[in-house]
């Protein structure tokens, strides 16, 4: 109705939104008052909520149906149509790394555009690609699934506490075999999210066999490179392979 809305309406996610290397699919959307927002910008008016219905007349009056139930909210801001404070709503709009809580396959994705996720998923705001396909590998969704709380029907909690646990194998720059695989983990990556993309749009069960096929490829590329960056032997790796899928 208003196209001065779209300043304050943020895309959402929630954890089963975020899909390992998809782009994400999403119809919820946030309205993003927060807290301090009405009072730095309303000086000069009498009411705040005056200023917020001349400002944003279309979020204003929907808005209003839900001023009983939003008034007797426990985590608001400076006022009912405000969200509660919170020191990094700012990283929301950086390209971030994210994960629903409760997984049965490694769910590590990044996503670039500012979407806004709730908890328990969880995000890391960098966009290091080399961060991304160690996460994803196999031997480190082993070593989480080793370490995470189960949970009914096969699932893990991904929690923080769980997460900050795997051990990320830093990069020596001299080093010119370590740099390359490296590098290679990010081709890797690169073309899994832009052949997922192509999955998504895709229709034809040929196209989607042919993708398919292409993007196990690439998995399996990311798990070699991990596989010696980590000094595996071919014993350790055939332990992981018979228990990961």
């Amino acid at each position: 109705e208003d196209p001065k809305s779209s300043e304050i309406i943020k895309p959402f996610l929630v954890g089963k939104d975020i899909k390992r290397f998809q782009p994400p699919i999403s119809d919820k959307h946030l309205i993003f008052f927060p807290k301090g927002f009405t009072k730095n910008n309303s000086k000069g008016f009498k009411s705040p909520w005056r200023w917020v219905e001349e400002n944003y007349p279309a979020i204003a009056n929907y808005l209003l149906q839900f001023e009983v139930k939003a008034k007797k909210r426990c985590d608001q801001g400076d006022y009912w149509w405000e969200l509660r404070a919170c020191d990094y709503y700012g990283e929301f709009e950086k390209p971030k790394i994210c994960w629903g809580n409760l997984c049965k396959e490694s769910p590590f994705n990044i996503i670039y555009e500012s979407y806004y996720i709730n908890a328990p998923a969880v995000f890391i705001p960098v966009s290091d690609l080399y961060l991304l396909g160690l996460v994803s590998s196999s031997i480190l969704w082993y070593f989480l699934t080793n370490i995470s709380a189960g949970r009914n029907g096969g699932y893990i909690e991904a929690k923080p506490i769980y997460v900050s646990q795997i051990p990320i194998r830093a990069i020596n720059s001299s080093y010119e075999t370590e740099n390359a695989l490296r590098n290679e983990i990010i081709r890797n990556v690169e073309a899994l999210l832009k052949l997922n993309k192509e999955k998504q749009s895709s229709k034809l069960q040929s196209q989607l066999e042919q993708l398919q096929s292409r993007i196990d490829y690439h998995e399996q590329k990311i798990n070699e490179s991990v596989y010696a960056l980590y000094n595996l032997t071919d014993d350790e790796i055939k332990i992981i392979e018979s228990q990961v899928k």
